[in-house]
């Protein structure tokens, strides 16, 4: 007659101690992969060991979709629809300089070439990026 196996349930204590790590994170583990307890308030071996140990199918898709984003931010840098912001800020910077000097050497009164000149000391490249940011999200939902 074939033997009946033990089917183990763990309290946190009891699982902490026996896998060696402490309370805190395996509870913290186990959160975060939304593992809940059986109706007895205890957790299955299997259960432990995958917030324990991790979950191979999970980790194996999430550096998949991660090898994934790297190219696809690759291929954008290779278009030129990604540039690095140092590259940005490089240009970003001569041509506010230039438009200063233009506005400084412009036939203009001098007040107004004050105020045109603080308009473009006023000018943030965030304000920009959250504008694009938003015409992004708009274009994606409509």
């Amino acid at each position: 007659m074939p033997s009946r196996r033990k089917v183990v349930r763990w309290t946190m204590p009891q699982a902490a101690s026996e896998f060696d790590i402490h309370a805190a994170t395996l509870a913290k583990r186990i959160k975060t992969a939304g593992i809940e307890p059986g109706t007895d308030g205890k957790w299955s071996t299997v259960q432990i060991c995958a917030a324990v140990f991790g979950d191979m199918d999970s980790e194996k898709l999430r550096e998949t979709r991660h090898k994934a984003n790297l190219l696809e931010l690759e291929e954008k840098e290779k278009r030129r629809q990604l540039v690095p912001i140092d590259d940005v800020g490089r240009v970003w910077d001569s041509v506010v300089i230039a438009l200063r000097q233009a506005v400084w050497n412009f036939d203009a009164p001098e007040e107004t070439r004050r105020q045109w000149l603080g308009e473009l000391r006023d000018l943030k490249p965030d304000d920009y990026f959250a504008k694009a940011d938003a015409t992004e999200d708009d274009e994606a939902a409509g």
